[in-house]
């Protein structure tokens, strides 16, 4: 099949939002099919099993209430896709940002094309954000207009699923997952664990809140905790406390694990599951999820309830502490992580593709 992927966020760029649509583009070309991309993120790479279109984004001042790159990105992309001048079997569409997925409409009316959104992240409801009663009903009836022209919907769990404004019927269910072929390399270096080191990967947030987690550590001078990510504004770090910064995906890897304890912070919304829990369970590794909500709840609960190597904690400095302790000394268990790599869910996406 002749296939479009539009990615706002794509390789090179190192967003995590960036992962899944570059797995797919080379997965779906190594498969066989033609692939065009239409993504905002320039790239130096001169050769690629697919064709890479840098649709340049220009923002642009908006009368729409809502943060979204996607609504300015929408002239360009069409000007691209005009300029090509080229038919597709399928027009897949991933977000955020989400705005962009509007076109679906325009799409329909000029082109043969089944057309899939992929919602990343809740659009219209997103329980994360204090958005207004006025605001929710604006993108609640903006995502029945992008869902309406779609034959197909694509989210990454049910949680997010219940939230989006479209009939159960369209959606499936593809999850992130954990690059398996560089999971498998790290695998074959041999890296062990270094005994009572504890690391947190990611973005941290208000409601993602570190800080409880550095004060556990704190107390507890025979560990240490290494943050990659965006930076922590803490008056006070202690010793075996620390910041490393963003580092490429291949590297973070290696540094995962190296450790023997890795850490999820969450809001505690059921329908959060970060990308990161992917690569902790590529790894096979002790996994502290530390939640601002109710314990063993939600997606991530989902995910790792029959994993024996998985606790959680309030995230609370006296309870972190506790959990830890307790996975430093529990034995480890080796577990089939097969089903959270992310060939395994692209199955799921040729299956769709196919039956279309």
């Amino acid at each position: 099949m002749n296939i479009l992927l539009i990615a706002f966020l794509f390789d090179p760029d190192k967003s995590v939002g960036a992962l899944r649509p570059t797995y797919w583009a080379e997965q779906l070309a190594n498969t066989g099919h033609r692939v065009t991309v239409f993504t905002s993120i320039p790239s130096e790479k001169s050769k690629s099993n697919y064709r890479r279109v840098v649709v340049p984004y220009q923002p642009k001042p908006q009368l729409l209430p809502i943060a979204d790159q996607g609504i300015s990105w929408m002239p360009a992309i069409k000007k691209s896709f005009r300029d090509l001048n080229e038919g597709f079997d399928q027009i897949i569409i991933t977000g955020g940002p989400f705005l962009h997925f509007l076109l679906s409409k325009w799409f329909k009316s000029h082109t043969n094309s089944k057309i899939i959104l992929d919602f990343r992240d809740p659009f219209a409801i997103n329980p994360r954000f204090n958005d207004s009663r006025l605001k929710i009903l604006l993108k609640s009836f903006l995502e029945r207009r992008m869902c309406k022209y779609a034959d197909s919907i694509i989210t990454v769990n049910p949680f997010v699923a219940k939230l989006i404004k479209t009939s159960p019927e369209k959606i499936s269910i593809i999850e992130n997952g954990f690059n398996e072929t560089l999971i498998d390399q790290v695998k074959n270096m041999g890296l062990k664990s270094t005994p009572n080191t504890v690391l947190h990967a990611g973005k941290t947030s208000a409601d993602r809140n570190p800080i409880p987690l550095i004060k556990a550590i704190k107390e507890m001078p025979d560990f240490t905790l290494y943050h990659f990510g965006t930076s922590i504004d803490y008056v006070s770090s202690p010793d075996n406390f620390h910041e490393k910064g963003f580092i490429p995906y291949s590297e973070i890897l290696k540094k995962i694990a190296t450790s023997e304890i890795c850490i999820v912070l969450t809001n505690g919304e059921d329908f959060v599951s970060t990308t990161k829990i992917f690569d902790y369970l590529g790894l096979n590794k002790k996994i502290l999820i530390i939640t601002n909500g109710e314990k063993n709840k939600g997606n991530l609960e989902a995910i790792t309830h029959s994993n024996p190597n998985v606790k959680w904690a309030y995230n609370d400095p006296s309870d972190i502490r506790i959990q830890i302790s307790s996975l430093a000394k529990m034995e480890h268990a080796e577990i089939d992580s097969s089903k959270f790599s992310r060939l395994f869910q692209f199955s799921k996406l040729e299956n769709l593709i196919k039956n279309q």
